[in-house]
């Protein structure tokens, strides 16, 4: 995250601090804030002085409280999160209702925006906001912002918006990809959602190479997550480094796995590669070629 304060032609956005606890109590119990975003219980100074606390002591997340250069009052705020159900960080703004429709919103994200644009680390930024809340949207559509899905989080249903759509697509697509061998209670066939019709999947093992069709490959791994040979299985991806050109990409996945095997512990790691094509469905993958180590003689997960 890029801590530190910016300006623009009307507003200075600074860092978080516990001297805004005043406006941080009224705004997060204003009527757009509890409609759109949610009641945070906090009723007293001391509640916001330790919501502030809380967003510093959190590496993941960061907060700009934006106000007029002129008059000095706080607007609203700014924010940027990393959610642990996004692949990318994901920008928010909330502001107090007497300052809607001036701009400021607008304003005060597009320069979060811009500083972020050119930050190797944030290439690509998501948003989400209710399907209810049509001023969010109108103004994630008028900052660039392309809307990529809907996704369910915690019950409630959010629309998905990213800088970059083909990007989120790829990371949706991986990240999919990787949590589908978790659930042993999956349907198993919908493992082909990711794939195209003719995709092949090669293993390099010890200087060995294997390669499968998507079936193939997908009925070892179903009868160890479901006899109980594997159990507790997760594969998590660690690295990544994504190449788009037009229609085609490459994704390099560095990766760790973890899980019992017969009641003993088996970790792993390794790469992944993965050609994908746009097809009329989306971002598909046509070729996976992976290579991994085991830290236990088990080598077929």
């Amino acid at each position: 995250m890029i801590k530190q304060a910016y300006t623009s032609e009307r507003l200075i956005l600074n860092p978080i601090h516990i001297s805004d606890a005043t406006f941080i109590l009224r705004l997060v119990n204003s009527p757009g804030w509890l409609e759109f975003i949610g009641d945070r219980k906090i009723s007293d100074i001391a509640g916001a002085i330790k919501y502030i606390e809380n967003i510093d002591n959190n590496s993941d997340s960061f907060f700009w409280v934006v106000f007029d250069k002129v008059s000095q009052q706080p607007l609203g705020v700014v924010s940027l999160i990393q959610r642990t159900y996004l692949p990318c960080p994901d920008i928010g703004f909330a502001f107090l209702s007497e300052f809607g429709k001036q701009g400021y919103a607008f304003e005060a994200a597009t320069c979060i925006l811009e500083k972020l644009a050119v930050n190797s680390d944030h290439k690509t930024i998501l948003a989400t906001t209710l399907t209810t809340n049509t001023n969010s949207k109108r103004l994630l559509e008028c900052l660039g912002l392309v809307y990529v899905q809907n996704i369910m989080v915690e019950g409630e249903e959010l629309m998905l918006y990213t800088t970059d759509r083909d990007q989120t697509e790829i990371d949706l697509l991986i990240e999919g990809y990787y949590a589908f061998f978790k659930n042993s209670n999956q349907d198993w066939e919908m493992i082909q959602r990711f794939f195209t019709a003719k995709a092949t999947i090669t293993k390099v093992f010890q200087r060995n190479i294997e390669q499968f069709d998507v079936a193939a490959f997908l009925a070892p791994r179903k009868k160890l997550l479901t006899n109980g040979t594997l159990t507790e299985f997760s594969e998590v991806e660690m690295e990544r480094h994504t190449q788009i050109e037009g229609q085609i990409a490459h994704r390099f996945s560095g990766y760790r796995k973890n899980g019992l095997w017969e009641g003993k512990l088996y970790t792993g790691s390794g790469t992944k590669s993965f050609q994908l094509v746009k097809t009329t469905d989306g971002w598909k993958i046509h070729s996976l070629l992976w290579d991994d180590t085991v830290s236990t003689p088990f080598a077929e997960a």
